[in-house]
């Protein structure tokens, strides 16, 4: 049986945390989390902003391409495709307040949303 390409399942899965054995949505919405908050670190919250629609757009598309090379494969919306679970948990986090007060809560509403939204 022939396997998907590397590419496509890289970004469908999230960078492997569809992959996870328990939770693969869960784990894909905690990678976007992490994700996101590192760059909160390093860049000021405008650039922030404009960083996680950006995020958003390219994952959104990419994920659309990748998905569309993985169903042959793994068949109708499979469990290991997360990629629109972290596109969710950046949608919402583009609501969360500004500040690191604030931004923390903002993490942690999107993430704790976005999971049980999913069950």
């Amino acid at each position: 049986m022939k396997k998907p390409s590397f590419f496509p399942v890289i970004i469908g899965t999230g960078f492997g945390s569809g992959f996870s054995p328990f939770a693969p949505g869960t784990a894909g919405a905690l990678l976007a989390v992490l994700i996101w908050f590192g760059i909160s670190f390093i860049v000021s919250e405008i650039c922030l902003i404009w960083l996680t629609v950006a995020l958003v757009l390219f994952f959104t598309v990419m994920g659309v391409w990748a998905t569309n090379r993985l169903e042959p494969f793994w068949g109708e919306d499979p469990s290991r495709v997360v990629v629109d679970e972290m596109v969710g948990v950046w949608i919402a986090l583009l609501a969360a307040p500004s500040g690191m007060s604030g931004m923390r809560w903002g993490l942690l509403l999107s993430f704790v949303c976005l999971t049980y939204s999913n069950r």
